[in-house]
């Protein structure tokens, strides 16, 4: 003998009216409730590692951080020694300057005597010529005086 087969045990769950018979909507009411509780399901799955992802995330951004505030203090602190570099370079390169200002005006001052003297010389010289021409000529004239 089959045993009695209790109502509530061959209930359809998809019969949501309880009418005993399942149609289309009820199908379909069925199938999307199912789909938010999996739905629902999964995003409280995805939750915890969502939240241990962002606690990661949290610990490699405060690292990242650090590491930048790090380079940070690394490159201004390189910053003020290429500063400090530049400022040593530019006064050795005036001082530098002033040196060879100095050098070629104590250059200039000695060219300009040499060649002072050397002027003073070459006009005695052009002078005497001149003055041996002149003499030249009065004597040709005394000359052509006394012929006459």
């Amino acid at each position: 003998m089959a045993e009695e087969v209790n109502q509530d045990q061959v209930f359809d769950k998809r019969d949501l009216n309880k009418d005993g018979k399942v149609s289309f909507s009820e199908k379909v009411q069925y199938a999307a409730s199912q789909a938010g509780d999996k739905l629902e399901d999964a995003i409280n799955d995805y939750k915890a590692d969502f939240k241990d992802a962002a606690g990661v995330a949290k610990v490699k951004a405060a690292e990242v951080a650090d590491k930048a505030k790090d380079k940070a203090a690394e490159v201004k602190e390189k910053a003020a020694d290429w500063k400090e570099s530049a400022k040593e370079k530019t006064a050795e390169w005036k001082e530098s300057a002033k040196e060879k200002a100095a050098e070629w005006k104590e250059e200039a001052k000695e060219k300009k005597a040499e060649w002072t003297a050397e002027a003073k010389e070459s006009f005695a010289e052009a002078k005497e010529k001149v003055a041996d021409k002149v003499d030249d000529v009065k004597d040709k004239f005394k000359k052509d005086e006394e012929k006459a």
